[in-house]
């Protein structure tokens, strides 16, 4: 269940025109695509620059690498989706690989976005009290606050209620990777925080994510997200920590994208989620020595192991002892490396 729900609101705050969002502009319509690709966030060994607020700021972000496959989010028409009379008033779904989050466009008394719910083949979440994501004009120094509440169906059924808190705290300059440099570029920062109940036990757990989306006038998508997501649900075990940062594919370039072509046509891992370890195969024509790293998606080197020279190479990952989360598998053969998120349960 923890996997799913850490999904509920990865979704953008979507847009930015200028230094203001707008709604004609900025929300969200059927038929919008977003294509982003995954980062690989190891270089930042101290920790993201996440920290740098202020209108005159500058996040340097030149050590971000990208990775394939590419993350595809489609917008569509509530008509093309099964479940969506479920959440009576969507305009807008948005469809990122089974995940469905349903949206609804208000113009008054406020302009803003609220979604009304999130579903997918093993649960279900609906707010009879929408969360309000963004409010339109919004420009550097806004603030607001925004209750839900609704419930949710997955491995259990019972009530949710939190809070959204969303502010424009940032206003500068971005640093990205191959010399690039955008000015004027709006942060975001949007604090979820939603309670988890059931009849008879009461409350039973808590997720609480942070988003951090970078706008620029030349995008209609953020140019760059990083998601914390916090977890604790006892009935699940543990309380995990896990970081997702993603960047739009038209302003970063993947990394060795000719080299690991051939890579790609047979590098797998199994399984995926993992629990105890995890299984790397790829062969290996040329006898080269393989290198084996697990990042946390915070940048941490967890684990790291050295494959003989044969041309196959099979090795186990020892994953015991590790937080449960998303993790970064990079994988090096001579010049050639690849990056494969993994999901630790």
């Amino acid at each position: 269940m923890k996997k799913i729900l850490s999904l509920i609101f990865c979704l953008s705050l979507v847009f930015i025109k200028a230094q203001t969002l707008t709604q004609t502009y900025n929300e969200a319509k059927s038929g919008d695509v977003n294509m982003s690709y995954n980062m690989d966030t190891t270089a930042f060994t101290t920790g993201l620059p996440i920290s740098v607020t202020g209108s005159t700021s500058v996040w340097n972000f030149t050590k971000l690498q990208a990775y394939l496959p590419l993350i595809t989010d489609n917008f569509i028409s509530p008509a093309s989706v099964t479940n969506s009379a479920n959440y009576p008033g969507c305009t807008v779904v948005q469809d990122q690989g089974g995940v469905s989050t349903f949206m609804k466009s208000v113009s008054s008394p406020t302009a803003q976005t609220e979604v009304l719910g999130v579903a997918a083949s093993s649960m279900a979440l609906t707010f009879t009290n929408s969360a309000i994501v963004i409010k339109y004009p919004f420009s550097f120094g806004n603030t607001y606050s925004d209750n839900l509440a609704g419930s949710f169906t997955a491995s259990l059924t019972g009530n949710c209620s939190g809070k959204v808190v969303t502010t424009a705290d940032g206003l500068g300059t971005l640093n990205l990777p191959n010399n690039l440099s955008l000015n004027n570029v709006l942060r975001v920062k949007s604090v979820q925080t939603i309670s988890l109940s059931i009849t008879l036990l009461g409350q039973i757990g808590t997720i609480v994510q942070t988003v951090y989306d970078y706008y620029h006038a030349s995008q209609k998508f953020p140019i760059l997200s990083i998601n914390y997501n916090y977890t604790n649900i006892p009935l699940a075990g543990a309380p995990t920590l896990s970081g997702l940062v993603s960047g739009i594919s038209s302003s970063f370039v993947a990394v060795g994208i000719k080299e690991n072509t051939r890579l790609l046509s047979d590098f797998n891992l199994f399984p995926n989620p993992a629990k105890d370890q995890v299984e790397i195969r790829l062969s290996n024509p040329e006898n080269e020595t393989a290198v084996i790293q697990l990042y946390s998606l915070l940048g941490n080197l967890v684990r790291e192991k050295a494959s003989s020279n044969s041309s196959t190479i099979q090795e186990n990952i020892d994953l015991s002892g590790l937080p449960a989360g998303v993790y970064l598998l990079k994988t090096s053969l001579g010049k050639a490396s690849i990056s494969k998120k993994i999901i630790i349960d």
